[in-house]
C-alpha cells in the first residue's frame, strides 16, 4: 500500500492535536508500506518516526499537451485555484499593466479540465505558476502545473523552490522569483 503526499511541507500537519492524532500522511504512515513524499526534506521525518518513505517528483504526461503548433496569443496565464498569496501575485502583474488570463476555483473564469489547461498554457507566452502552500507566503512545493507547464513550451515563472530546481536550471528552463 501506497500514499503519497503533497502537503508535507506545511508543519501543522506533523504536530499533534489535543486529541494527539495529527492530520497529515506521517499518521498513516506507519499503516502502508512507504509513503511517497514531493517535500524531500520530510523524508528523515517520516524515518525518525519509524515509517517508510521515499522523495518522488510529480510529472507530467506528454499525450496531454497538444502536439499541432498553436498561436501563443495569450500574454500571461495562470491556471490554479485563488487563495492565499495566489490573488497579490495576480493582482501584482495587473496593476504593473500587463495581461493575464486566470483560471481556477474563485477566479472569475472559473475551474477548466487538464486538457483545457494544456491548451491554455500552449497559448501563453508566459505562464506564471506559484508554488506556495496554503496561505503561506515563504513555503513552496513541486506543483504538477511546474512540469505541465515547461511541457508546452512556453516561458514558465513560478517561485524559487529547491526541489523544482533540482530538476530544472533556472535561466535555462524556467525563472523564479522570490517576491512581488
Amino acid at each position: 500500500i501506497i500514499n503519497f503526499c503533497m502537503d508535507d511541507v506545511l508543519p501543522e500537519l506533523w504536530l499533534p492535536r489535543q486529541d494527539r492524532i495529527r492530520l497529515g500522511a506521517i499518521e498513516l504512515a506507519k499503516s502502508v508500506d512507504i509513503t511517497l513524499t514531493t517535500y524531500s526534506n520530510r523524508v528523515n521525518w517520516y524515518h525518525k518516526e519509524g515509517a517508510n518513505s521515499l522523495a518522488m517528483s510529480l510529472a507530467s504526461d506528454l499525450k496531454n499537451i497538444p502536439q499541432e503548433t498553436i498561436e501563443r496569443d495569450i500574454p500571461i496565464s495562470f491556471i490554479g485555484n485563488c487563495y492565499g498569496f495566489r490573488s497579490q501575485i495576480v493582482d501584482a502583474v495587473k496593476k504593473a499593466g500587463l495581461d493575464i488570463l486566470v483560471f481556477g476555483d474563485g477566479w472569475p473564469n472559473g475551474r477548466i479540465s487538464p486538457g483545457e489547461a494544456a491548451k491554455i498554457n500552449a497559448r501563453s507566452q508566459i505562464i506564471l505558476g506559484s508554488g506556495v502552500v496554503s496561505h503561506m507566503k515563504d513555503v513552496t512545493t513541486i506543483k504538477s502545473r511546474d512540469f505541465d507547464s515547461m511541457m508546452s513550451g512556453g516561458c514558465y515563472v513560478t517561485n524559487r523552490d529547491q526541489d523544482l530546481l533540482r530538476f530544472f536550471e533556472e535561466g535555462k528552463h524556467l525563472y523564479c522569483y522570490d517576491s512581488l
